[in-house]
């Protein structure tokens, strides 16, 4: 008889879990894409970026409009990021 046979069996009690569920939550798929955005494609915006539209694409090159829209959205991704947590 293994461990979980044990436990099955209620010989043996489970193992407490890793994570406590009642102060940790749930991290959503939203949560990891928003986060993944501020880590990853938002910094990338200041090289330069193309914005597409079912009209074609509006080329955006490195300098103080990138830097600005960049700022943009850091802070709305910031503020759908903390909705997100607070909603969960």
């Amino acid at each position: 008889m293994d461990i979980f046979d044990q436990i099955a069996a209620g010989v043996r009690p489970p193992q407490p879990s890793l994570l406590d569920t009642r102060t940790v939550r749930p991290c959503t798929d939203v949560q990891l894409q928003l986060s993944y955005a501020l880590a990853k494609q938002v910094p990338d915006m200041a090289r330069g970026f193309t914005i597409h539209t079912s009209y074609g694409e509006i080329a955006v090159v490195p300098g103080p409009l990138a830097d600005q829209l960049q700022a943009l959205v850091r802070e709305a991704t910031e503020r759908e990021l903390a909705a997100s947590g607070a909603a969960a």
